[in-house]
């Protein structure tokens, strides 16, 4: 299944036949059997399922890579705004944007961005991990804004 309403059509046309899923949870991944129920009220099938097939925030590129035009951001994952779990990226785009705000960081609480999105793409999102999104990127870098990275060993702590 790759969006809400490919499930819902499934589940709409089911004849009342059960269907054997495969869940993955963590990194196992689990069968059950779901069984679904009709709802007269509301005129369609139900299995009690909560499906979520598209996010969408705002994050920085932290670092490019131009041998192989890998891209990271953000620094932490993108997680469920209702349920605080990571979300499983299946394709993703990163898209150009215009800032529109900026609220500056304070003592306890993280600063942020408003922007509006763009239709221009400009690449490819794979991963979410623990440790940002992963990706690749598709377009002509700006090399007046490459900065070398530090190796692990390199970095001390400090102030920054």
């Amino acid at each position: 299944m790759t969006s809400s309403t490919q499930v819902e059509n499934i589940l709409n046309n089911n004849n009342r036949t059960d269907y054997k899923i495969k869940v993955k949870r963590n990194t196992a991944y689990k069968i059950f059997t779901l069984t679904p129920v009709y709802s007269p009220s509301q005129g369609c099938y139900k299995v009690g399922l909560w499906v979520r097939d598209s996010t969408a925030g705002i994050g920085t590129i932290t670092f490019y890579n131009p041998k192989n035009s890998t891209l990271a951001a953000l620094g932490h994952p993108i997680t469920d705004v209702d349920t605080n779990e990571i979300m499983t990226i299946l394709n993703g785009e990163a898209v150009k944007t215009t800032v529109t705000k900026n609220y500056k960081s304070t003592a306890g609480e993280a600063g942020s961005l408003t922007c509006d999105f763009t239709d221009d793409v400009i690449g490819s999102l794979s991963v979410n991990t623990d440790y940002g999104i992963y990706g690749n990127y598709d377009c002509e870098i700006d090399k007046s804004m490459h900065c070398a990275v530090a190796l692990p060993t390199e970095v001390e702590k400090g102030e920054a």
